[in-house]
């Protein structure tokens, strides 16, 4: 646990240099989930994969898990259909807090099936670090654990 902590401290805490000297706004920040909806919604693994880190945090199980292989599917949409997915909607998303590396995020999501009946809604807060321009995923953790994403959080744990 003791490394994971110091490997995130070191990623959130190195991208000030990194990033541009304006703040990250709120309009970037929904900009962002919204592209990263329109990647789920349309099941396209590789875009949505590039929108996180490697490595990340990931709190959607009862265990803190970390993402270090690329190579490591973060979502399987064939399991998330069989629970009932079609699609997600995004409610609402709250800036808890910028600077010009890194955004504290709250999204507050909708998870819809085929016809149109809510099948999950959930709160999920980010960590989003801003390199070279780019907003990217450093940290999730959902408020209603376990949210499934298709995947077996506790293969990735630590």
């Amino acid at each position: 646990m003791r490394p994971m902590l110091v490997m995130l401290t070191s990623i959130l805490f190195s991208t000030t240099v990194i990033a541009g000297n304006s703040q990250i706004e709120k309009t970037q920040v929904v900009g962002f989930f919204q592209h990263l909806l329109e990647k789920f919604n349309n099941e396209n693994v590789v875009e949505y994969e590039k929108l996180f880190l490697v490595p990340h945090a990931r709190h959607l199980s009862d265990k803190v898990s970390l993402v270090t292989d690329e190579s490591v599917p973060l979502v399987d949409f064939t399991k998330l259909k069989d629970a009932g997915w079609d699609q997600s909607v995004m409610r609402s998303v709250d800036l808890l807090f910028s600077s010009s590396s890194k955004a504290f995020v709250n999204v507050h999501w909708t998870r819809l099936n085929a016809k149109k009946e809510v099948v999950q809604n959930f709160t999920a807060f980010y960590t989003l670090v801003k390199i070279q321009e780019k907003l990217r995923i450093a940290y999730i953790a959902a408020t209603s654990t376990p949210l499934s994403i298709g995947v077996k959080e506790n293969q990735r744990e630590h």
